[in-house]
């Protein structure tokens, strides 16, 4: 039964990225004006390890969807070449700009996904979305992922004994949501690791 799990959580995982390359390969069709673009694939909810991490990070599916776009480009070399290709040969991970253009997202979700730039949101403050480079961060800074992440998502329960315990008790959850987030605890850790999936494969 767990070789089934963790091979239906891998297909996931590689539909998830499947879709990030259509919507950066979309992108670069749609600015050299080509006038068959194919439209944007249509939402999808969150799967079980997608929710649980969100419950646990206090995120929003627009969040999780800019952390796939990440994990896209640290693992998939097709989406950081159609980002060099429109947002020139300097990009070393994906910008809050590149995925908001990517999704065409709209003013309001545009505006609640900058709240990532904040050193202080989940995302940032347990290092999953690291800056790639250093100084103030903005919409055009590139933003890396953990291995960490990566794994978790890819289907791996185990991590190292020396990872510490994620621990989110400044957020709120219902009765209900507390398995899932027990779950969860045994799964992801506190790792300061901020190499991406290619620096740590090397």
């Amino acid at each position: 039964h767990a070789m089934i799990v963790r091979m239906t959580v891998a297909a996931e995982f590689e539909r998830r990225i499947r879709e990030v390359v259509r919507i950066a390969e979309r992108y670069v069709r749609h600015t050299n004006g080509k006038p068959d673009v194919e439209p944007l694939p249509l939402a999808t909810s969150l799967g079980e390890r997608e929710r649980a991490l969100a419950l646990m990070l206090g995120a929003s599916h627009d969040e999780i969807e800019l952390l796939w776009s990440a994990i896209a480009f640290a693992v998939e070399p097709r989406v950081a070449v159609q980002a060099q290709l429109v947002f020139g040969p300097d990009t070393t991970g994906v910008t809050l700009a590149q995925h908001i253009a990517w999704r065409e997202l709209p003013e309001d979700r545009r505006r609640a996904l900058a709240a990532v730039l904040d050193a202080h949101h989940p995302l940032r403050d347990l290092g999953f979305l690291v800056p790639a480079r250093p100084g103030p961060v903005n919409v055009w800074t590139p933003l890396t992922v953990v291995r960490r992440a990566i794994d978790y998502l890819h289907g791996e329960d185990e991590l190292e004994p020396s990872v510490g315990i994620v621990g989110a008790d400044h957020l709120h959850h219902a009765v209900g949501q507390r398995a899932l987030i027990h779950r969860l605890r045994g799964w992801l850790g506190d790792s300061k690791d901020t190499n991406d999936f290619r620096s740590a494969a090397t």
